[in-house]
């Protein structure tokens, strides 16, 4: 299945010198999973937003970049995010989170989008944090995980390297987690005097449970992938080279299932988790109940009366 890619792409002309340099924008494109990239034969171009400054093509089924625009190609339901800044540790600063955040948001009003897969450019960093400067300014768009959490769809992090700070904040903010075994995850930023501001003090215990929270809070250690694993801080540890193929295995699966009826597990569970049990269970009943409104329900059913595959189409 071919995937789209939202990349925070360099800014276009000279190359930075300096890891700490700012790194520009975010683009939309088709690519074929996991890391072979080409392009629809029919590229349907279409510029989701009004501040295009320039866009090149490589010649060729290459990738296409480009710059402070998004743009779609194709028409698949997966869309990919990735942190583009392999040279400063993958680092999110000001212009990323603004990219992040631009990107979201076009996630969203995309009704045709199904799932998605956030992962780091190269293989020893999925995101080392976010640099100082950005844990100054209180705004929602400089939060990458609050904005990954209010998607309205599955998002799968492909944790490709190591995830520190905000970087581990990002992938508790995701549904699943698929790590590389050689990556490492913790809050170091304690040791320099930084709290977690982006729901990793809350996320987190939630996730592994209390006292192993406060163990890696407050002593600033990591963990490989293997510990991680076992205590539930990720769901999947793969070799490195196969991170993203497996993300986005995953990610098809849960493509190619009823979109409404996926979206209502989703909230299910994520909003069940904050309620007492008999309102949890009444949440649970009314999300049934109006999924047997829709025309995919009906789909379902007929389907399988036919012994056919079925075609949703979120309705």
């Amino acid at each position: 299945m071919n995937e789209n890619i939202i990349s925070a792409m360099r800014s276009p002309g000279k190359r930075p010198k300096s890891p700490n340099a700012k790194e520009a924008t975010a683009c939309l494109c088709t690519s074929l999973p996991p890391l072979t990239v080409a392009i629809d034969p029919v590229l349907e171009g279409i510029a989701l937003r009004n501040r295009i400054n320039s866009t090149r093509f490589l010649q060729g089924n290459r990738l296409p970049l480009v710059y402070n625009s998004l743009m779609r190609m194709g028409n698949s339901h997966i869309v990919t995010i990735i942190i583009d800044r392999p040279r400063a540790k993958n680092i999110i600063d000001v212009d990323a989170a603004r990219s992040f955040h631009d990107a979201c948001i076009e996630i969203e009003q995309d009704r045709s989008l199904r799932c998605a897969v956030i992962t780091g450019a190269g293989r020893r960093y999925f995101c080392g944090g976010a640099e100082a400067s950005l844990g100054a300014i209180n705004a929602d768009w400089s939060k990458p995980a609050l904005n990954v959490a209010s998607l309205s769809i599955p998002v799968i992090a492909a944790i490709n390297g190591h995830a520190f700070n905000a970087g581990l904040e990002l992938a508790l903010a995701c549904d699943i987690r698929i790590a590389s075994e050689e990556a490492l995850f913790g809050f170091p930023g304690i040791e320099h005097g930084i709290l977690p501001s982006d729901g990793g003090t809350q996320r987190l215990p939630r996730l592994i449970g209390r006292g192993r929270a406060l163990g890696l809070l407050l002593t600033g250690d990591t963990v490989n992938a293997k510990q991680a694993l076992e205590m539930g801080l990720v769901d999947e540890v793969v070799p490195s080279s196969q991170v993203l193929a497996r993300a986005a295995g995953l990610a098809g699966e849960i493509a190619s299932k009823a979109p409404i009826a996926v979206r209502y597990a989703r909230e299910a569970i994520n909003s069940g988790l904050d309620l007492p049990l008999d309102q949890g269970l009444r949440l649970e009943g009314d999300l049934y109940l109006l999924l047997q409104t829709t025309r995919d329900r009906a789909e379902g059913v007929m389907s399988f009366r036919q012994k056919r595959a079925p075609h949703f189409t979120g309705e």
